[in-house]
């Protein structure tokens, strides 16, 4: 699927496309991707470049990682974003 994406292009997925391995063969293939991720995955945020590690694992990837918040239906909606040009 993601493989067809145009250059360029950015995909947007849900979290059922959501895996640690998936996401690290879309970096790999250097997609722009949006990615709805599972709140319980474990993140580890580093301060000195805003970036955050998703993953528990030694080769996990970082990127950035935005949080919304539904107050009045009280849920929490993590979308992990990579574009590979723009994480400097």
């Amino acid at each position: 699927m993601m493989s067809s994406l145009p250059i360029n292009a950015l995909g947007v997925m849900d979290r059922g496309f959501a895996g640690l391995k998936f996401i690290q063969e879309l970096v790999q293939e250097k997609k722009y991707f949006v990615l709805r991720i599972k709140n319980n995955w474990k993140l580890e945020f580093y301060s000195s470049n805003g970036l955050v590690k998703v993953g528990a694992s030694d080769d996990a990837q970082a990127s950035r990682v935005i949080n919304f918040c539904d107050l009045e239906a009280k849920t929490e909606f993590r979308f992990f974003i990579f574009r590979f040009n723009c994480l400097a």
